[in-house]
């Protein structure tokens, strides 16, 4: 049976900044180190703990985008290529830390 390739990338932590905005807080090679560090950031106005972790695989990605030509054949789709890059993947966020045990408690919801 063939194993699945790991995929390549980093983890980082995400905060808010401001009321609108977020940034990249740290970068981690593993997900426990992420979670491990988390509980010394915070979103703006947040308690330590809080914040979102993601997972960026390294690479770009290609893509046909459709389009329509309105020349001498109106409505004719055409597909252009498109590279972007890999969109980040949620992976968890941190709600706070836990005033018995000290841990930061997590939640698998992004909101």
């Amino acid at each position: 049976m063939a194993r699945k390739k790991k995929e390549r990338g980093c983890y980082f932590i995400e905060n808010t900044i401001s009321e609108f905005n977020s940034s990249p807080s740290a970068f981690f090679e593993t997900l426990e180190e992420a979670k491990e560090v988390i509980k010394h950031f915070s979103d703006w106005y947040c308690p330590k703990g809080t914040g979102k972790i993601y997972f960026q695989q390294f690479g770009t990605h290609t893509w046909m985008m459709p389009s329509y030509n309105y020349g001498i054949l109106p409505n004719t789709p055409k597909e252009y290529e498109v590279t972007t890059g890999i969109s980040k993947k949620f992976i968890c966020r941190g709600c706070g830390i836990d005033k018995e045990t000290g841990e930061v408690i997590f939640s698998d919801k992004p909101y």
